[in-house]
């Protein structure tokens, strides 16, 4: 069943309102699930179906359809998308073979249930301390996961200046706000959007908050599978350099973002998730404002790329946690 947003006033500050979808297509046009429809613990597969890049309901999706919706919508590698795809099909996937075998050609298909996806065990997809789904099956985000999700990102919006993601600069509290922390007033950035973001170091700082609440450490499997979830998501969402340079010198002079340095890489410390993303995404399941135009990767997430970030996620997690514990000093 789809659970709707939170009605809380604070939580609706932290969305972005009067937004307009300019999609390629009036037929991919978002769309809320219906009842009955099959969601996964997984925004970005919910937000597929809820454009219709792979069927609305949720059911019977093929692997050539999430195959063709993934490479293209998010524009990760073809090695990427297998590599997420095939173990999906491979433990949820379904056989599907003609009643009467004597016609030929035989008429066969391999399909998956989003539902599917939330099924907890040792060699499931599903696993605990998501980002914004509880610690069991679920079909949609926690509401209370979710506001403490965007109230952090939010708050990460009233540094100054000055302030930088790196390590040395982070947050010396490790623990997301809770429903008692009213989140800051929205404020816009000079794009428009709701202003406030999530740096790498911030998706591990959050990963380690919500790790702590375990009973039980995650297995390395499900480990490795937040690790890569965190990884995607910031590659999908940062904001890129050419996207900054829009908005004008002397407009980022005075814009509370870390400094700008254009090359070829990437520089890990310093993009971000802008709030308004991880509001559509998360909270909405959509795809962002102006997304083929401004928000798509320009260049193809690849394998290795992921896997670097992913590491680089892992390493900043372990700086967190030796903080909480003294161990580190800065």
């Amino acid at each position: 069943m789809y659970l709707p947003l939170p009605s809380s006033s604070s939580t609706e500050n932290l969305l972005p309102r009067h937004s307009t979808l300019d999609m390629q297509s009036h037929t991919h046009q978002y769309s809320p699930p219906e009842a009955g429809a099959h969601r996964a613990p997984c925004p970005g597969l919910n937000t597929l179906a809820n454009h219709g890049y792979i069927p609305r309901s949720g059911t019977n999706i093929t692997f050539i359809n999430l195959l063709s919706a993934v490479t293209q919508i998010y524009n990760l590698s073809l090695p990427l998308t297998l590599l997420l795809a095939l173990p999906a099909f491979i433990i949820y996937g379904r056989l599907h073979l003609p009643s009467k075998t004597y016609y030929l050609p035989w008429t066969w298909s391999y399909t998956l249930d989003l539902a599917d996806l939330a099924e907890f065990g040792p060699y499931k997809i599903a696993h605990q301390a998501s980002l914004v789904h509880p610690n069991h099956p679920s079909h949609a985000a926690d509401p209370g996961l979710l506001f403490e999700f965007l109230s952090f990102a939010k708050a990460r919006g009233e540094k100054s200046p000055s302030s930088s993601s790196s390590p040395s600069a982070a947050p010396t509290a490790t623990v997301i706000p809770t429903h008692d922390i009213p989140p800051p007033s929205p404020t816009l950035s000079p794009r428009g959007t709701l202003s406030g973001g999530l740096s790498l170091f911030d998706l591990a700082t959050i990963r380690v908050s919500r790790e702590s609440q375990l009973t039980k450490p995650l297995s390395t499997l499900h480990e490795q599978i937040a690790l890569g979830e965190s990884a995607l998501t910031w590659l999908v969402f940062y904001e890129r350099e050419e996207e900054k340079l829009e908005i004008g010198e002397e407009k980022l002079s005075s814009y509370p973002r870390p400094n700008i340095n254009v090359s070829n890489e990437v520089d890990l410390n310093d993009a971000t998730i802008l709030l308004d993303r991880l509001a559509a995404w998360f909270g909405q399941e959509r795809l962002p404002d102006r997304w083929f135009e401004d928000v798509r990767p320009k260049k193809t997430i690849g394998l290795l790329e992921a896997r670097r970030v992913a590491e680089r996620i892992q390493k900043d997690m372990e700086i967190v946690q030796w903080k909480k514990e003294g161990r580190f000093k800065v």
